[in-house]
């Protein structure tokens, strides 16, 4: 810990008297007085020479100016965010005491930002500190029915408190954290997991569940991008480099910027209720985009380490030089089938009706054209559909080429309102799936166009319980359906017709048959039949 600078007081929260080091004199001598964390002091002279920086970066794409400048652009954009969010919700939930703790824990976090700049005395900074995190852990907790419904909510509170008191009495014992606090920081930080998870297990399918999964995801979000810093913070250490540290620095400050961000924006969206029904797709990209890295990041290591030790048997030490763009090509050529199979655990983990959709209902719709009535074809499907999109309503129009279109099928909704709405509505052009955000009552209009007939009918779509249009999985998923059921549509009527007709024949012939029956009866003749 540094304690002085040339004699002056440097305070933990006083970024610019550290920053004293760096100033001055070229070629003057800074006398710096630093503590281990056994207590013991220690005094370091060191000379001021700009170009020791400079000289230090050379060859690596990065300064040391533009790396503080970049660090700070984090930072700043992170305040700025959180800025625009805390009069955001004061202003749209002023009734919710949740919104309300959340926007003071935002705001109340700008100011400690702006006393650590300022050098304000510890304490006062503490107290600040304290206090923001209290309320960001009461706002979580909390929601969404403003109570701490399970001992885990409690448990965690307890451990926050813990955390937060035995925190303060370290760092003014020892002058800095111990690892048990950073401990007791994770605990803390499960206990509320688990007691969000609890929350989430207990909530029944609906815009509530949908809200607190939007929470749990910012709160792993938070946990992985920490997680991620704190790797970065451990490997930025031994290495030698001061421009490929400046890189590992930079990664390390994004980290941790993006997680002070992580939990807010979460409850943000569920408080705002923004598009709560993306969190399935939002959760899947993420992981998977996380999984990926991770993947290519190990391969791209291990391939190096093997090639590295390789080579050095065959070429001797010229084979470093080439481990690491062989690797980096090896790396390259996994991105796809890596992508592929990543995207596809992702989506059956966190997409399962979307997965199964797009895997079941061709293949269940290719089997009940065979044998299925109209209506009960139309039924199966519109209920795969809803169930999948969380559309609130869903209608079937039959027809389209050569006949007028008329409805067939319709749920949530009332026939008579399908025909009212049909009345206004004119088919466009598009080719599978029409959009209109500003139709209230079905904004995706789903074109079933079969291959020889023509366009069969329209499946018509009503918004998601929370008003949202649907997002680019879904749409995607509902043009990979379209041509199947349009088919099994197609058939069934065909079937269907075709079964008039014959069911039709066989009648006139029936009734041919007791016409002739009732001749030869009254020409004294029985008829064998």
């Amino acid at each position: 810990m540094l304690l002085t600078v040339d004699g002056r007081k440097v305070t933990s929260s006083d970024p610019v008297a550290r920053a004293a080091v760096l100033e001055g004199p070229a070629g003057s001598i800074a006398t710096l007085t630093l503590k281990r964390q056994t207590g013991e002091t220690y005094t370091v002279r060191v000379a001021r020479d700009p170009g020791i920086a400079a000289a230090a970066y050379a060859g690596s794409g990065m300064t040391f100016e533009a790396r503080r400048w970049i660090q700070f652009a984090f930072y700043a954009l992170a305040s700025l965010a959180a800025s625009a969010a805390a009069p955001l919700l004061f202003i749209r939930r002023p009734l919710d005491p949740v919104a309300q703790l959340l926007s003071f824990s935002l705001v109340l976090n700008e100011f400690v930002i702006a006393d650590w700049v300022a050098a304000v005395p510890d304490p006062v900074l503490t107290a600040k500190i304290s206090i923001t995190l209290l309320a960001w852990v009461c706002a979580v907790l909390l929601f969404p029915d403003r109570r701490f419904n399970t001992r885990w909510h409690w448990a965690a509170l307890a451990a926050y408190i813990v955390t937060l008191l035995y925190g303060i009495a370290t760092y003014y014992w020892l002058g800095t954290f111990t690892s048990v606090v950073i401990g007791l920081q994770t605990v803390a930080m499960a206990f509320m997991a688990i007691a969000m998870f609890t929350q989430f297990r207990r909530t029944p399918p609906g815009t509530e569940r949908q809200q607190v999964k939007f929470v749990i995801f910012g709160i792993v979000a938070m946990a992985v991008l920490q997680s991620i810093g704190a790797a970065l913070l451990v490997a930025e250490r031994p290495v030698q480099s001061e421009g490929v540290r400046a890189w590992i620095t930079l990664a390390k400050h994004l980290a941790f910027a993006l997680s002070e961000l992580a939990v807010p924006a979460g409850l943000l969206v569920s408080l705002l209720r923004y598009r709560l029904y993306d969190a399935d797709a939002v959760i899947s990209r993420s992981a998977a985009y996380a999984f990926l890295t991770l993947m290519l990041g190990a391969a791209f290591a291990a391939s190096q380490k093997i090639i590295e030790v390789m080579g050095e048997e065959i070429f001797g030490e010229s084979s470093r030089a080439l481990s690491g763009g062989l690797a980096a090509a090896v790396a390259a050529t996994l991105v796809a089938p890596l992508h592929n199979r990543v995207h596809r655990w992702t989506e059956q983990r966190f997409q399962r009706g979307l997965a199964q959709l797009r895997a079941r209902l061709p293949l269940t719709v290719g089997d009940m054209r065979e044998f299925a009535s109209l209506d009960e074809l139309l039924s199966t499907v519109g209920g795969e559909v809803e169930k999948a999109l969380r559309a609130t309503r869903v209608a079937v129009l039959i027809g389209g080429t050569s006949e007028p279109l008329s409805p067939a099928f319709a749920r949530h909704v009332a026939a008579g309102e399908v025909e009212a709405w049909q009345a206004a509505w004119q088919p466009g052009e598009a080719e599978t799936l029409e959009c209109d955000r500003a139709d209230t009552m079905f904004p995706a209009r789903l074109r079933l166009r079969a291959a020889g007939a023509g366009t069969v009918g329209w499946l018509l779509l009503g918004p998601r319980p929370d008003g949202s249009f649907y997002g680019k999985d879904e749409r995607e998923a509902l043009a990979e359906i379209a041509d199947p059921v349009a088919r099994a549509v197609h058939v069934v009527r065909q079937r269907a017709s075709l079964n008039a007709r014959v069911f039709g024949r066989i009648h006139s012939l029936e009734n041919e048959m007791a016409r002739l029956v009732n001749v030869l009866a009254s020409l004294g003749r029985p008829s064998k039949a």
